[in-house]
């Protein structure tokens, strides 16, 4: 799904790929809906990766993939703890189930409470979904937010709803799913990636 600088982000991948276009910038719910038409019928995990996610490798989301093929769970979003959280969204945890970390709820930290901030504990961004559980939910995402947007993470709710688990998956080194959103962080990027060299 492509909205913001479109084409240079298609010049960039290349002509081996479906492109949908996000038109209007109304969130990660909205980028995932315009994308229904290609994932009707598809059974099986759909993985979902921002762009803005420098760090991430193929291994990682492997390993995602395995972890949630493995636990069968209707989600499994992949976290990291930091010491600063800054703007991320928060995982708010309900504990255990089988063995497996569960989320009750991610808040964006514009809509976090006081005591929500306090959590370390980030959502990344970066999710595998059963397919078939998510689909139909995207039509029930709102903008009832304070960004009025409509928030992928909202989706975790909607599926503790229905009693669907949905896991958490800590990684080990939390630099792996920074995302890079302002000309600090671009920065910070740079170096994270020549020291990689």
């Amino acid at each position: 799904v492509v909205g913001h600088q479109a084409e240079e982000v298609k010049s960039a991948l290349g002509e081996g790929f479906e492109y949908v276009y996000q038109d209007k910038r109304l969130g990660t719910g909205d980028a995932l809906k315009q994308a229904v038409s290609f994932l009707r019928g598809f059974k099986g995990e759909l993985v979902v990766v921002p762009g803005d996610a420098p760090f991430i490798t193929s291994s990682m989301l492997i390993e995602l993939i395995e972890h949630h093929r493995q636990t069968r769970p209707a989600a499994t979003v992949l976290t990291a703890l930091l010491p600063d959280p800054s703007y991320y969204g928060r995982i708010v945890m309900n504990g255990y189930i089988d063995g497996y970390r569960q989320i009750e709820r991610i808040v964006e930290s514009k809509d976090a409470s006081s005591e929500e901030l306090e959590i370390k504990e980030i959502n990344s961004g970066i999710y595998c979904f059963d397919n078939q559980r998510l689909l139909p939910l995207l039509p029930h995402l709102s903008r009832s937010n304070k960004g009025g947007e409509y928030y992928l993470t909202d989706v975790v709710e909607l599926l503790n709803k229905q009693k669907l688990r949905v896991e958490a998956m800590k990684v080990e080194d939390p630099q792996i799913v920074l995302g890079v959103n302002t000309p600090e962080e671009l920065k910070r990027a740079w170096k994270i990636l020549g020291k990689r060299k």
